[in-house]
């Protein structure tokens, strides 16, 4: 036969206040109906009705505070698992991705499909590297999704050193910041870029991945038959 348990056995303690309480309605009682005889006065409740609505009183105590200490029948632990995966956006930020043959500009339209992609997934942890000539973790992983849209606003060219678009810089520091032994098979990789890799050593960037269960999507921005100039800084 299963057992009733309490798991606020604890709770319990409060019925220590009932029988006192109980004393004193019933003290209560006995005044106002020695100062209603005393006064020659008339009372809408007789001492029985009186009586029977503290009963009533204490018996809902009594009620609320057993509900409080959480009765269950024979309770089984489970394990549960967290649902969601990981999401880290690797976004290239080199000076080619101001160009405008995607609207307004690559950068910003890699920033737009960013914002775009967790506003459609809100329970998901999400993390963003940026890379160019280098890289940097500007989000750790985490459910803070208005910071993380707000430091997607904040990125550019001038977050990282600027130079050739180096994804390799932007796999290791994923592989050593970002990756979760505990969340393997859970973690998903975007990389947002309008270039080809100029300056990786290619074994070096499978051996970062390597055993990961890293899922890796790519997502390539600008014309590739129109094309468009590249803006210099105001320096330059």
């Amino acid at each position: 036969m299963k057992s009733l348990v309490l798991l606020n056995p604890w709770v319990l303690l409060l019925l220590a206040v009932v029988l006192p309480m109980g004393f004193l309605l019933r003290r209560q009682a006995r005044l106002q109906e020695d100062a209603r005889r005393l006064l020659n006065a008339e009372t809408d409740l007789s001492p029985k009705a009186y009586t029977l609505r503290c009963w009533k009183l204490l018996a809902a105590l009594v009620f609320i505070v057993v509900g409080l200490s959480r009765p269950a029948h024979s309770p089984t632990p489970r394990a549960i698992s967290q649902g969601g995966r990981d999401i880290i956006f690797a976004l290239d930020v080199s000076r080619s991705m101001l160009a405008e043959d995607a609207k307004p500009s690559r950068l910003e339209k890699a920033k737009a499909d960013i914002k775009n992609c967790i506003a459609h997934n809100p329970g998901v942890r999400v993390g963003l590297v940026v890379f160019a000539g280098s890289a940097n973790v500007k989000v750790p992983l985490t459910l803070d999704h208005e910071f993380f849209r707000l430091a997607v606003e904040d990125v550019g060219p001038t977050t990282v050193a600027q130079g050739s678009t180096i994804l390799q810089a932007a796999f290791e520091k994923i592989a050593d910041r970002l990756m979760d032994e505990e969340r393997l098979g859970y973690q998903d990789l975007i990389l947002l870029s309008d270039g080809e890799d100029l300056g990786s050593n290619e074994e070096q960037v499978v051996s970062s991945l390597e055993g990961s269960s890293l899922r890796l999507m790519v997502l390539g921005y600008g014309d590739a038959t129109i094309g468009a100039r590249i803006p210099l800084g105001a320096e330059e």
